[in-house]
Protein backbone atom coordinates (compact mmCIF):
# COMPACT_ATOMS: atom_id res chain seq x y z
CA UNK A 1 0.00 0.00 0.00
CA UNK A 2 1.47 3.36 -0.94
CA UNK A 3 0.73 6.75 0.56
CA UNK A 4 -0.87 7.92 -2.68
CA UNK A 5 -3.63 5.35 -2.18
CA UNK A 6 -4.75 6.44 1.27
CA UNK A 7 -4.77 9.69 3.13
CA UNK A 8 -6.06 9.43 6.66
CA UNK A 9 -5.90 12.32 9.08
CA UNK A 10 -6.48 11.77 12.75
CA UNK A 11 -6.80 14.74 15.06
CA UNK A 12 -6.85 14.27 18.79
CA UNK A 13 -7.58 17.17 21.07
CA UNK A 14 -6.60 16.75 24.69
CA UNK A 15 -8.63 19.00 26.94
CA UNK A 16 -7.24 19.24 30.48
CA UNK A 17 -9.41 20.06 33.47
CA UNK A 18 -12.77 19.14 31.96
CA UNK A 19 -15.48 19.48 34.60
CA UNK A 20 -18.71 17.48 34.49
CA UNK A 21 -22.02 18.94 35.64
CA UNK A 22 -25.78 18.47 35.51
CA UNK A 23 -28.66 20.87 34.95
CA UNK A 24 -32.33 20.75 33.96
CA UNK A 25 -31.17 20.49 30.34
CA UNK A 26 -29.11 17.36 31.04
CA UNK A 27 -25.47 16.57 31.67
CA UNK A 28 -22.73 18.82 30.38
CA UNK A 29 -18.99 19.32 30.43
CA UNK A 30 -17.28 22.65 31.03
CA UNK A 31 -14.70 23.11 28.29
CA UNK A 32 -12.76 26.37 28.35
CA UNK A 33 -15.56 27.98 30.37
CA UNK A 34 -18.36 26.93 28.01
CA UNK A 35 -21.07 24.37 28.86
CA UNK A 36 -21.11 21.59 26.27
CA UNK A 37 -24.35 19.59 26.65
CA UNK A 38 -24.59 15.91 25.82
CA UNK A 39 -27.32 15.34 23.26
CA UNK A 40 -26.82 11.62 22.71
CA UNK A 41 -25.50 8.92 25.01
CA UNK A 42 -22.27 7.11 24.20
CA UNK A 43 -22.80 4.90 21.12
CA UNK A 44 -26.08 6.74 20.42
CA UNK A 45 -25.36 6.72 16.68
CA UNK A 46 -24.80 3.17 15.41
CA UNK A 47 -21.89 2.38 13.12
CA UNK A 48 -22.55 0.70 9.77
CA UNK A 49 -20.96 -2.73 9.66
CA UNK A 50 -20.71 -4.63 6.37
CA UNK A 51 -22.18 -1.81 4.23
CA UNK A 52 -24.01 -2.58 1.00
CA UNK A 53 -22.91 -0.55 -2.02
CA UNK A 54 -24.80 0.36 -5.18
CA UNK A 55 -23.37 0.22 -8.67
CA UNK A 56 -22.80 3.55 -10.42
CA UNK A 57 -25.96 3.19 -12.59
CA UNK A 58 -28.02 2.36 -9.47
CA UNK A 59 -26.55 5.26 -7.47
CA UNK A 60 -27.17 7.72 -10.32
CA UNK A 61 -30.92 7.15 -9.85
CA UNK A 62 -30.97 8.72 -6.35
CA UNK A 63 -27.71 10.63 -5.85
CA UNK A 64 -27.14 14.20 -7.03
CA UNK A 65 -24.19 14.97 -9.30
CA UNK A 66 -22.80 17.39 -6.68
CA UNK A 67 -23.36 15.11 -3.67
CA UNK A 68 -20.31 14.91 -1.40
CA UNK A 69 -18.66 11.55 -0.87
CA UNK A 70 -15.52 10.33 0.84
CA UNK A 71 -13.53 8.30 -1.63
CA UNK A 72 -11.17 5.48 -0.75
CA UNK A 73 -9.04 3.26 -2.99
CA UNK A 74 -6.91 0.45 -1.58
CA UNK A 75 -5.14 -2.06 -3.82
CA UNK A 76 -7.40 -1.09 -6.74
CA UNK A 77 -10.63 -1.59 -4.73
CA UNK A 78 -12.61 1.69 -4.76
CA UNK A 79 -15.41 2.90 -2.50
CA UNK A 80 -17.45 6.09 -2.26
CA UNK A 81 -19.10 6.81 1.09
CA UNK A 82 -21.97 9.29 0.89
CA UNK A 83 -21.63 12.04 3.49
CA UNK A 84 -25.45 12.12 3.59
CA UNK A 85 -25.41 8.56 4.96
CA UNK A 86 -22.39 9.27 7.16
CA UNK A 87 -24.33 12.16 8.77
CA UNK A 88 -26.67 9.52 10.16
CA UNK A 89 -24.10 6.92 11.19
CA UNK A 90 -20.71 8.71 11.42
CA UNK A 91 -18.70 5.48 11.20
CA UNK A 92 -18.58 2.76 8.55
CA UNK A 93 -16.60 -0.40 9.24
CA UNK A 94 -15.62 -1.94 5.92
CA UNK A 95 -13.16 -4.28 4.21
CA UNK A 96 -11.51 -2.59 1.22
CA UNK A 97 -8.74 -4.06 -0.92
CA UNK A 98 -7.96 -6.70 1.70
CA UNK A 99 -7.71 -4.16 4.54
CA UNK A 100 -10.15 -3.56 7.42
CA UNK A 101 -10.99 0.16 7.60
CA UNK A 102 -13.17 2.49 9.63
CA UNK A 103 -14.41 5.51 7.72
CA UNK A 104 -15.50 8.39 9.95
CA UNK A 105 -17.28 11.65 9.30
Amino acid sequence: MNLGSILLIFITIMVPNVKMGYSQRGSYEMIEGVKMYKILPADGIPALDDPIFKTVPEAEKFMNDDELVLGLVINGDARAYSTWHLDRHEIVNDYVGGVHVSVTW
